[in-house]
């Protein structure tokens, strides 16, 4: 990601220019097909065209693709869009104007896909719980334990906590997905939610 805040490097090419590339974006977005947004050829044009270095066609190519992605989820109209994008992001009015104008055009034919993968419809988390169990394991359920010295009562007991995280979906039918964490398993995971954070946090900046 380029130092430079993504909405900076937005507001700092053309209207036309932001949306010629965030049309070409959209169309890719949630097509298959695509093993990438740009090809190489696609991102030494941009980068020329748009007199910008590749970290911030990165940031270009990112913000877009999160704020189309935000949009799809929540199903926002066109005119919730460019506000949101003015307003709460920061966007050039004449910038979101244009973002807005893609969205309209573009935001059924993005969603049909995103629902032909799954990525919309039924599967959303709507709650989460979760408990914590101590398991306990002693020596003495192993036959070859009894044979030698005795061991002191600290050496006869292993005791490990776990967390097991309920996800429940919307679709009341559907029984929690249930996963089970160790200690370091949940630290991990949490290390990983945090970097994601940062990640959204850095783009909505």
């Amino acid at each position: 990601m380029s130092t430079t805040k993504p909405v900076e490097v937005v507001n700092g090419i053309s209207a036309d220019a932001l949306g010629s590339i965030a049309k070409r974006l959209i169309r890719r977005l949630g097509d298959s097909s695509f093993s990438r947004l740009l090809d190489e050829d696609e991102e030494r044009q941009a980068i020329n065209t748009l007199k910008i270095n590749e970290a911030d066609l990165n940031a270009l190519v990112q913000f877009s693709a999160y704020v189309f992605e935000e949009a799809a989820y929540q199903t926002q109209e066109p005119d919730s869009f460019e506000a949101h994008l003015n307003e709460s992001l920061g966007v050039l009015p004449k910038h979101a104007s244009v973002m807005r104008n893609v969205w309209e055009s573009e935001a059924t034919a993005y969603i049909g896909r995103l629902r032909e993968k799954h990525l919309l419809g039924s599967k959303i988390l709507s709650d989460t719980t979760w408990t914590t169990h101590l398991c306990v394991a002693t020596s003495d359920d192993d036959p070859a334990s009894t044979k030698g010295p005795p061991r002191s009562k600290s050496d006869k007991k292993n005791t490990q906590a776990t967390s097991v995280f309920n996800l429940h979906m919307n679709n009341d039918s559907e029984p929690p997905l249930a996963i089970e964490f160790s200690h370091q398993e949940l630290y991990a995971f949490f290390q990983k939610l945090q970097d994601i954070q940062h990640g959204i946090d850095s783009l909505s900046s």
